[in-house]
């Protein structure tokens, strides 16, 4: 399904921006809330979801918005009938990487006559007009973005500007999970630091413990070779030749 919009209206691009502003406002509160914020302001949703999946499609809710608006029970019976969605096979088990519409795979009157409908989207009031899209995290795997709202289906228009979140969305995942793995280190500074992998990541987090290499391979269970050819390529990215000067500009301190 080709996306036939390549430009945005004020409008939309004044919704874009405000939804940008909200994905990278770290004071804003958990990551997965104020992505889901953002879909919800740039797209007009009155409900964003944002669930993870790993290899076997096993599904985990890791933020919403509104706030409160799903209970865990909810969740667990929307684990349990997920297969019976329309998009599954696309997004859950093809990870196809597109936006796609519910509707266009089912219409509304079939999608009511499920189980799914009628235990999950019913009793939570959730509106059938839907709109999704995967995006692949390597430190979470698979996360789906789900968006709905009542009234009027989402447009051609609203599909283009999902698609422009998603790398916003992507890098928005992978700076909280180097400030995890890194504590101290200061969101400001991801210009410098985004590109790490996530093992040199936990590498950056030993070395801010004092660890010694033996230490970091017992650890992180690798053999004391491979922390050093991580360590090598660190200094690399960070341009220093020790573990000293790394650390140092990882903090942000004179070394």
């Amino acid at each position: 399904m080709a996306l036939t919009r390549t430009y945005l209206r004020p409008a939309e691009l004044q919704r874009l921006q405000q939804a940008t502003l909200l994905v990278y406002a770290t004071e804003a509160g958990p990551v997965f809330a104020r992505l889901a914020q953002a879909a919800a302001t740039a797209l007009s949703a009155e409900i964003v979801s944002l669930d993870g999946f790993d290899q076997s499609s096993g599904m985990v809710n890791l933020g919403y918005y509104p706030a409160q608006r799903f209970s865990a029970a909810d969740f667990e019976t929307l684990r349990q009938l997920l297969p019976e969605h329309p998009l599954f096979v696309s997004l859950i088990v093809e990870r196809r990487p597109e936006a796609l519409r519910t509707s266009d795979f089912r219409p509304s009157r079939q999608f009511r006559n499920s189980a799914l409908y009628q235990e999950f989207y019913q009793p939570t009031g959730l509106p059938l007009r839907e709109l999704i899209v995967g995006l692949p995290v390597v430190e979470y795997g698979w996360i789906t973005c789900t968006l709905n709202r009542a009234g009027r289906d989402f447009t051609e228009a609203d599909r283009y500007l999902l698609t422009l979140l998603v790398p916003h969305f992507q890098q928005a995942v992978r700076q909280a999970h180097l400030a995890a793995a890194v504590p101290g280190l200061s969101p400001n500074n991801f210009l410098l630091h985004d590109h790490f992998t996530p093992r040199e990541a936990e590498l950056l987090g030993c070395l801010r413990q004092g660890l010694s290499d033996k230490e970091i391979s017992q650890r992180l269970r690798i053999s004391p070779r491979t922390v050093q050819n991580h360590l090598q390529n660190i200094y690399v990215k960070l341009a220093v030749d020790n573990r000293t000067a790394a650390l140092c500009k990882v903090l942000g301190v004179a070394g």
